[in-house]
């Protein structure tokens, strides 16, 4: 963790107290690198590891494994029928890789 830095490719882009945070899990070869406002501490892997989680479910839901964006549904009842599955379908999934449903 490095804190009050400045970071900056030109002059006009300069960006002046923020936090880095640099990490890897060991034996793994993924590195994290966050520049942040807010100071940094171990509990900011853990809440960017959530966001990540929640970006990858949303894009999975809009445009990749479920292709919501393909339904052509403009119903909102039906849109949100589907949605119900998908959550389900989601829940399920998770479940049963980690023992559960």
């Amino acid at each position: 963790m490095i804190h009050n830095v400045k970071v900056h490719k030109t002059e006009s882009k300069r960006l002046t107290d923020v936090h880095i945070a640099a990490a890897w899990e060991s034996g793994s070869r993924e590195y994290w690198y966050i520049l942040s406002t807010e100071p940094t501490t171990l509990q900011t892997f853990w809440e960017y590891g959530l966001r990540f989680d929640i970006e990858e479910n949303f894009l999975d839901d809009k445009s990749n494994g479920f292709d919501l964006e393909s339904s052509r549904l403009r119903s909102a009842p039906a849109i949100s029928r589907l949605c119900f599955v998908i959550a389900l379908t989601t829940l399920f999934f998770n479940g049963s890789r980690t023992g559960g449903c």
